[in-house]
């Protein structure tokens, strides 16, 4: 007589499993969420073509890059529901988009992005980017602006930028010109060594010569002593 307790019980176990696989299927379905729109110029609104980097936020780990559409500038994707993700939109010619995007319900919403254009002889100041006093060790609180400045170039292989470092009036004029000239240096090196070609990168040291305050206090010190992005060529 053939014993058939096994076999009910093996396909009541793959039933079970079955079960269990489309609740977790489901469970899963039920925490995406749909994100749409487009990516746009700012200055004509017309569409452009960019990559769109998700990370999840405070962590930055990594979670996915997406393409849009070309040439109309749509984006459609499904995403994980999370409290806040990290975002960074870039297009060649264009400055890089930084922006926190917050989860706000399970239908899904519409968001745009608008990039800025690059232009020739464009001058950026890079207020977040410091060093130890006296010195041209970078300090830990610039890698945050120093990677925008990674991506900028990374997403725009033929640009060429010129790092201009300036210093306060405290020390000679020798000795400030130095300071300033290993201050952008260190900034190359840093870039360069996270993927950016040498030669996308120029720099020039100014020392104490154009403060934009007169004078030597502490608010002057503070204005003057400073590092410059300058676009070279497009």
């Amino acid at each position: 007589m053939i014993n058939y307790k096994p076999l009910v019980y093996f396909v009541a176990l793959l039933l079970c499993m079955y079960a269990q696989t489309s609740q977790l299927q489901g469970q899963k379905e039920d925490m995406l969420f749909k994100l749409k729109g487009e990516v746009l110029d700012s200055l004509t609104q017309r569409p452009v073509c960019a990559k769109i980097v998700f990370r999840n936020y405070p962590k930055k780990d990594l979670i996915g890059v997406f393409k849009n559409n070309c040439p109309d500038g749509n984006y459609q994707m499904n995403l994980l529901q999370a409290t806040v993700y990290s975002l960074e939109v870039t297009a060649e010619g264009y400055w890089p988009l930084f922006e926190e995007l917050h989860y706000k319900d399970s239908e899904g919403f519409s968001k745009d992005f608008y990039l800025t254009p690059i232009e020739y002889g464009e001058v950026m100041r890079l207020d977040n980017v410091r060093f130890m006093r006296n010195e041209a060790a970078i300090m830990e609180n610039s890698y945050r602006e120093l990677n925008k400045i990674l991506t900028l170039l990374l997403s725009n292989p033929l640009l060429v930028v010129q790092l201009e470092g300036h210093t306060e009036v405290s020390h000679n004029h020798r000795y400030n010109l130095k300071l300033s000239k290993d201050r952008v240096q260190s900034i190359r090196d840093y870039l360069v060594n996270y993927g950016v070609k040498r030669s996308q990168i120029k720099t020039k040291a100014y020392g104490e010569t154009q403060p934009l305050i007169d004078g030597n206090s502490l608010e002057a010190d503070r204005q003057n002593r400073r590092v410059e992005m300058r676009i070279l060529e497009i």
